[in-house]
């Protein structure tokens, strides 16, 4: 029962692009709003026996404003329901505290994959606020539907895709007989090891925000509910930033994350950076671990001199 209801969580990272379409391939004739191609980097309810024809494609309306812009949006599906010509889903964003006028500084970074068991993962810090998410080992949860044609075709016969879906087909003690499901219970618990975790940052300075609580890097939320309360960085843990010049508004090329405790996470290794609105300086303190900073050993010498 726990693995059911687990599942029926949902999580999802990746990157969307703007784009403007000719009006007529717009829903409710609104096309003065930008369109948003949505492409899934880790994907909650991703099944490679299922794949997804087209990525998720959505555009915006933007409702309320105050003296700090717009305060919420609506997104709705291109995708329309064939007898009343509407959006098939829509929904309602808003923004929360610190607002824009409190300088909200932003990062992006995304796990440099070595090799097939290296896993996915994106952490996202905007304001007060970050988002890890680290991707399930897909390949052994799913390994028998791929070598296996008959388990594949059974598979595809009870099970419509998805998440949830999933789950309940491995589970089913109507479809499996005991070792079967001892076996399935297994691939359960790998499918489900997602984590996606959302929390604050506790550093007033730069969030912008004195109402951090005094823990840093607190989860608040996540897939993984037993590390709500817990810290995204243990004792021992260190992040290493490396620039490929002397300029204090660079943003790094790449980050190191480590662990001098002997502990063991998929989060461990080289992070590629996508956006980084912070310097060297608030990185340091943005992070709450132990900090090196490097730079190019040709560039250190010319300082030198």
């Amino acid at each position: 029962l726990d693995l059911r209801l687990l599942a029926r969580q949902h999580c999802f990272t990746g990157y969307s692009l703007p784009e403007i379409l000719p009006p007529q391939q717009y829903a409710l004739n609104q096309g003065k709003y930008p369109v948003f191609t949505r492409h899934h980097v880790v994907d909650w309810n991703y099944l490679p026996q299922f794949p997804r024809n087209r990525p998720n494609r959505w555009w915006v309306e933007v409702e309320e404003s105050d003296v700090d812009g717009p305060t919420s949006f609506k997104e709705h599906s291109i995708i329309r329901d064939r007898d009343t010509n509407v959006p098939v889903y829509f929904e309602r964003w808003m923004r929360i505290a610190p607002y824009s006028h409190q300088k909200l500084k932003y990062f992006a970074a995304r796990k440099v994959r070595k090799n097939r068991q290296d896993r996915d993962a994106v952490l996202i810090v905007v304001g007060g606020h970050f988002a890890l998410v680290v991707d399930r080992d897909i390949e052994s949860a799913t390994a028998k539907f791929k070598s296996n044609e008959q388990a594949l075709t059974h598979l595809r016969a009870h099970c419509g895709g998805g998440g949830a879906f999933f789950v309940d087909y491995l589970l089913d003690s109507e479809l499996h007989d005991a070792e079967t499901l001892r076996v399935h219970m297994d691939l359960a618990r790998q499918y489900l090891d997602l984590e996606g975790s959302y929390g604050l940052v506790h550093n007033s300075e730069i969030s912008g925000s004195s109402s951090m609580k005094s823990e840093s890097w607190t989860i608040h939320k996540s897939t993984h509910p037993w590390k709500e309360g817990s810290q995204l960085f243990d004792h021992g843990q260190s992040i290493h930033f490396e620039f490929s010049s002397l300029t204090a508004k660079e943003m790094p090329k790449k980050m190191t994350w480590t662990s001098a405790n002997g502990t063991r996470s998929q989060c461990y290794g080289d992070w590629e950076i996508f956006e980084c609105s912070f310097d060297r300086e608030e990185l340091q303190q943005l992070f709450p671990t132990t900090q090196q900073v490097s730079i190019p050993r040709y560039l250190s010498l010319f300082s030198k001199l």
